[in-house]
């Protein structure tokens, strides 16, 4: 008998409505965001995960962590990743509420070392 697959936004939907996993997974938003922008930075270099370890000089596997989310890379390291890519790394604050002094953006353009 073929085995049953379920759908994964079913596996999704079901597991996320329980609160504690919820919880957890709201916790861990931004670190799989983050991890997804990699992944897709990667892909419209068109490198595999071993040709972009291998220009920014890191190891594949470390590489892999990062991409799944395992492992927050360290601001250089990112930076490292988005120059070999073809990518600049940008940091924007944001005021949350007009109190903020002149409501001003504060940014800042990370380099890369390599």
């Amino acid at each position: 008998m073929p085995a049953k697959t379920i759908p994964l936004a079913e596996v999704a939907t079901k597991s996320l409505s329980d609160p504690a996993v919820r919880q957890e997974y709201e916790a861990l938003r931004e670190e799989f965001q983050i991890a997804q922008l990699i992944i897709d930075m990667r892909k419209a270099a068109k490198l595999t995960q071993q040709e972009l370890a291998n220009r920014t000089g890191i190891k594949q596997p470390q590489l892999a962590r990062i991409e799944t989310g395992a492992q927050m890379p360290r601001l250089d390291t990112l930076a490292n990743l988005a120059k070999e890519a073809g990518y600049d790394v940008e940091i924007h604050l944001i005021p949350k509420s007009p109190s903020v002094e002149n409501n001003q953006i504060l940014s800042i353009a990370i380099t890369a070392s390599t």
